[in-house]
């Protein structure tokens, strides 16, 4: 980011030259070298907003990228909180266990067969 940073000045040092160069041409030239030096110093100018604009977007992808590197961190959190890391979730379901964990079925005295016309029904 230091040398970005330092990108970014030498543009602004340049488009200060470019402008002074501008000013310098229009006090002391015939039209025809204005015009030219006009067009020189339009290129240099244009040329430093070019490398100006460059080194602020790289600055906005550097910062982006840090960014988008944090959410990432953050959205991996939150899931790994949410994320139940033992079987307590099903006890908290109501569900009825498992035919495996119920007692084996004894024979009740007091209960009485079907009748041939309750299992007819």
């Amino acid at each position: 980011e230091a040398e970005l940073t330092k990108k970014s000045d030498t543009s602004d040092a340049q488009l200060k030259t470019a402008f002074k160069g501008f000013q310098d041409t229009l006090t002391t030239k015939s039209t025809q070298d204005i015009q030219d030096q006009i067009a020189a110093e339009s290129k240099k100018l244009a040329a430093a907003i070019n490398q100006n604009g460059q080194a602020v977007i790289k600055k906005i992808d550097t910062r982006l990228a840090g960014l988008a590197g944090e959410v990432e961190s953050l959205v991996a959190q939150k899931i790994a909180l949410a994320t139940p890391n033992d079987d307590t979730e099903d006890k908290d379901k109501n569900e009825e266990p498992n035919p495996q964990d119920q007692p084996a079925a004894t024979n009740n005295e007091n209960v009485q067969p079907r009748t041939e016309e309750e299992a007819g029904n």
